[in-house]
């Protein structure tokens, strides 16, 4: 049986963080390489992407509450521009080794929105399922 997709909804604005993380893998909000959202989501198509399929999105400086989290740190994905992405019910995870990495994790789910999300009509507002996937590159 497939996963079941994260459904966003376009009266509820989808709200985009992210920071560092520590060793534990917790996301300490204010500490750790600073990212720089704004640009990250516009550099790589992700925000545009996103609000072509009707949904509002928000941008916030820490991970807190966020339904799409962005985190840097080498020493839980250790190497080069990697990063792993994690799709699930409860929203999206980005974990990346370095800023390359984020961009490149950016531009994948900007393709995942582009091409594998399903928008559909429900109740006047846009629903978009976003299908449940975990990647590692």
């Amino acid at each position: 049986m497939p996963a079941r997709p994260l459904v966003l909804n376009s009266k509820t604005p989808v709200l985009i963080g992210g920071g560092g993380a520590s060793s534990g893998g917790t996301s300490s909000g204010g500490g750790g390489d600073a990212i720089d959202m704004f640009s990250l989501l516009t550099w790589s198509g992700l925000r545009e992407a996103m609000e072509g399929l009707g949904l509002r999105v928000q941008i916030k400086r820490s991970a807190a509450h966020c339904l799409l989290t962005f985190c840097l740190s080498p020493d839980l994905c250790p190497g080069r521009h990697r990063y792993e992405i994690k799709a699930s019910t409860k929203g999206i995870s980005v974990l990346a080794s370095d800023q390359v990495g984020l961009l490149y994790a950016a531009q994948t789910l900007t393709q995942v929105f582009a091409l594998h999300s399903k928008p559909y009509q429900d109740d006047g507002s846009v629903q978009v399922e976003v299908p449940s996937f975990e990647l590692v590159d």
